[in-house]
């Protein structure tokens, strides 16, 4: 069935009451998916002008439309969540609906295992966002004259230091001002903010460039942008949102990857763990590069918006693949962390299990060998305890873990 008509399908049985457990995790999962959004609104808006649905003056659709979506999710519409909008400006009645929407998201884990031979085994729970992460760790300031400051744990306003630079925390966000005061020797000495595990921040730069730092990363960078680029060192990943300045290009370099932009939205995962760096761009454009020793010369691509590239680790070298492209990359699934989610759709357990170490600040070790074609898929907020996620994994009957202090075992599932 088309998924234009299965949408429409499963909105009618909503609005008749009639969702069966598995409809509405299937309902759940295609509001969930971007490219599904204008479906809904037409779909929604055609059933809401059909007779039945507009016999009365006093009919009210947006009433409609928000018990249709809030009665899908049996969520409480007061819970704090972000809002993803369903707006479209040839829609006047949908945008008010948006965070009821979300409400329903947040408040619903599907959970589907996938094995690479198409068996699909798919489990539903409920989970609360009242939770974090139980970590005593800090996201460290390093200042070039060696002043370390815990920012996560100082008040908003003025941060002293001996450099004269400019640096403030406001409502949570440490900016760092483009400042006349700050010697003109240490303007091009550099400074580092790092995250450690189960630690994420957003700092903006003195060209006003923002970025969001994933959990176990860094960022080195100048008090001041005085060269004919801005250049910026980051390891670990981040989210870029960078100041336009033609005359002075952005320049990030990552695991000896470099992205050159103008002005653009991106991401980089350059773990040194994970088998590949990956650059996403959002918005604009980028030229990603590389050195290859080997063949002594420097290789490039240039990104279009939505595209990624990729260069894959040798596993015999400390060198990477020639770049790839990859020209139509999950960019929800790439943007969960900085949206405060784990985001998985067919991933393998291990890729799942580097994540959980970074987020959770755990040593992961396996015992046993997991089956090879074992791919997880699933939503679930960033703020849940490590025993729910954990729990909602052993749903699949393929894997089991044993968590003992900051161990955590993965082994094949085990019948009980």
């Amino acid at each position: 069935m088309p998924v234009g008509e299965e949408l429409r399908y499963l909105l009618e049985k909503q609005l008749q009451g009639q969702l069966t457990a598995a409809e509405r995790s299937r309902f759940l999962y295609l509001l969930r998916q971007p490219q599904n959004r204008l479906l809904v609104e037409d779909n929604l808006e055609d059933i809401l002008h059909q007779h039945r649905y507009s016999d009365t003056a006093h009919f009210d659709k947006q009433t409609l439309f928000e018990q249709v979506m809030q009665a899908a999710g049996d969520a409480d519409t007061t819970t704090e969540t972000p809002v993803i909008s369903l707006y479209t400006k040839t829609r006047k009645w949908l945008p008010y609906a948006a965070a009821i929407l979300i409400t329903i998201l947040a408040a619903t884990w599907y959970f589907t295992q996938h094995s690479r031979r198409n068996e699909t085994l798919a489990a539903t729970t409920t989970t609360s966002l009242t939770h974090s992460p139980d970590n005593a760790n800090k996201v460290l300031l390093t200042l070039a004259d060696g002043t370390q400051v815990a920012v996560d744990e100082v008040r908003d306003g003025n941060i002293d230091n001996r450099l004269g630079a400019n640096i403030k925390k406001e409502q949570g966000v440490i900016v760092f001002n483009a400042s006349s005061t700050a010697s003109p020797n240490t303007k091009e000495t550099y400074n580092t903010i790092t995250t450690t595990r189960g630690k994420q921040y957003h700092i903006i730069l003195p060209d006003k460039t923002e970025v969001w730092l994933n959990a176990a990363s860094s960022l080195k960078f100048p008090l001041a942008f005085n060269g004919k680029e801005r250049k910026v060192a980051l390891t670990g990943e981040g989210y870029f949102e960078v100041t336009k300045n033609p005359g002075q290009p952005f320049i990030v370099t990552a695991n000896g990857q470099t992205v050159k932009v103008l002005g653009t939205h991106f991401n980089i995962m350059a773990y040194t763990n994970e088998e590949a760096i990956r650059t996403t761009l959002l918005e604009g454009s980028v030229k990603v590069g590389r050195r290859q020793p080997a063949e002594d010369r420097e290789e490039s691509v240039i990104l279009k918006p939505g595209e990624q590239s990729i260069a894959v680790a040798s596993p015999l070298t400390t060198h990477h693949s020639p770049l790839t492209i990859n020209h139509s990359p999950n960019l929800e699934q790439i943007m969960a962390w900085k949206n405060g989610e784990f985001r998985f759709e067919d991933t393998g357990i291990e890729t799942i299990m580097r994540q959980v170490e970074r987020w959770y600040d755990l040593d992961v070790v396996y015992k046993g060998t997991l089956p090879s074609d074992l791919g997880l898929s699933g939503v679930i907020a960033r703020t849940e305890k490590v025993t729910q996620l954990l729990e909602i994994l052993e749903t699949t009957h393929k894997v089991h873990f044993i968590l003992e202090g900051n161990k955590l075992v993965v082994m094949p599932y085990q019948s009980k």
